[in-house]
């Protein structure tokens, strides 16, 4: 019924949230499968002009960058809406717009920031959402790799997710029907049947995201 991605800085922080959730929650949870991002590319939208470029943007643990105050705040108010402008986020913070874009280009810079995209109501346009969750067998190294390259490439799938947990992998598809994802599906297990132990399809509505989720210092 619910999926709920979060961020922490350690397994302890993981655990407290967790337990936090069961406390309020439990009577009303039946089952619940919990697991860890290991490694999550996502890919541009390339299915909306008929193509794949490749281009990426990483999701997963790498090395600590220490950021100020400033820094923290201009990140957050560009994951609430990546259209502000330099005036605006100069005046929402009280500093000056030679500051605010110094900050930015170095949060670019330091590959803090990847990319400023766009939140699309898929739906909208005719497209669905959906997720195919994997338990695998058998895996080697050179066959994950070939299964993440086949996800790269194929402009209907969005998200590539290595997991820590319950299922091993899991890719995000938007697709115009059903018949559509189940072409990808047949092309999949024609392509890594001998991987697969099981899958799963989930139908997805998103109801919020935020790349950001942490509050102002």
């Amino acid at each position: 019924d619910f999926g709920v991605s979060f961020l922490s800085k350690d397994l302890s922080e993981y655990h407290t949230f967790i337990q936090e959730i069961l406390n309020k929650f439990g009577d009303n949870i039946h089952e619940k499968a919990v697991s860890l991002v290991v490694d999550s590319p996502t890919y541009t939208r390339d299915y909306l002009v008929h193509g794949k470029t490749g281009k990426e943007f990483q999701y997963k643990t790498s090395t600590k960058t220490n950021i100020d105050e400033t820094e923290h705040k201009i990140l957050s108010l560009l994951s609430q809406n990546a259209q502000f402008t330099v005036v605006e986020i100069a005046q929402k913070l009280n500093i000056t717009q030679d500051i605010v874009r110094y900050r930015i280009n170095q949060l670019v810079k330091n590959n803090i920031i990847q990319g400023f995209r766009i939140s699309l109501n898929i739906e909208e346009l005719g497209y669905f959402y959906y997720k195919l969750l994997f338990t695998l067998k058998d895996i080697t190294p050179e066959k994950e790799i070939e299964f993440k390259e086949y996800c790269k490439r194929n402009p209907n799938i969005i998200q590539f997710i290595k997991y820590i947990g319950t299922w091993e992998i899991q890719i995000e598809l938007e697709v115009l029907s059903e018949k559509e994802l189940f072409k990808i599906i047949e092309e999949i297990r024609n392509k890594f049947g001998n991987i697969i132990q099981t899958y799963e399809i989930l139908r997805i509505k998103e109801e919020k995201l935020d790349y950001y989720p942490l509050p102002f210092l």
